[in-house]
């Protein structure tokens, strides 16, 4: 990546991220599951990985971009996995919101764009990030958090092994 021009790593989180919370006491769920909670926590995670990438590839003086996007709600498989009555009011709600085809435009726009920096996030620009054209958006201040996502680093390499050397 670091001899390509422009070269950027796009991670993929979720509004959905507003509601998670990093367990480090239960990072494997140990003590209890609930999905939607670890999904939330999941992509909490994502956006601690991308400022945390992005704070060193800085650092590395790294032209690499390290950004974020999130769908915002489409019509995609996912919704099987939800709560019982949420299941059965999409069909009155999907209309409303973007089609999965829709839901990749805050991917691309994060992956593609000409004015895209390190750190930006992209996600739907209406009804409340649920749906609409790609746009920058702001993650929460929880997800800002440098001195969790250097502990997220960290234990990251611990369980996989894996150090990238920044």
């Amino acid at each position: 990546l670091r001899a390509t021009p422009g070269a950027r790593i796009v991670n993929t989180s979720s509004i959905a991220h507003k509601r998670g919370k990093i367990h480090f006491d239960d990072i494997n769920a140990e003590r209890g599951y609930n999905a939607m909670l670890r999904y939330a926590q999941s992509k909490l995670a994502n956006l601690y990985f991308t400022y945390e990438l992005q704070r060193r590839l800085a650092a590395a003086d790294d032209a690499t971009l390290s950004v974020a996007a999130h769908p915002g709600i489409a019509s995609t498989e996912l919704m099987r996995y939800t709560p019982k009555p949420l299941a059965l009011l999409a069909p009155v709600f999907f209309p409303l919101f973007n089609s999965a085809a829709q839901g990749a435009w805050p991917t691309l726009a994060a992956a593609t764009g000409e004015q895209v920096r390190s750190g930006d996030y992209y996600g739907p620009g209406k009804r409340r990030e649920t749906a609409g054209p790609a746009v920058l958006v702001k993650s929460t201040r929880r997800s800002r958090d440098p001195d969790v996502a250097r502990r997220l680093w960290d234990l990251s390499i611990e369980m996989t092994g894996v150090d990238p050397g920044l």
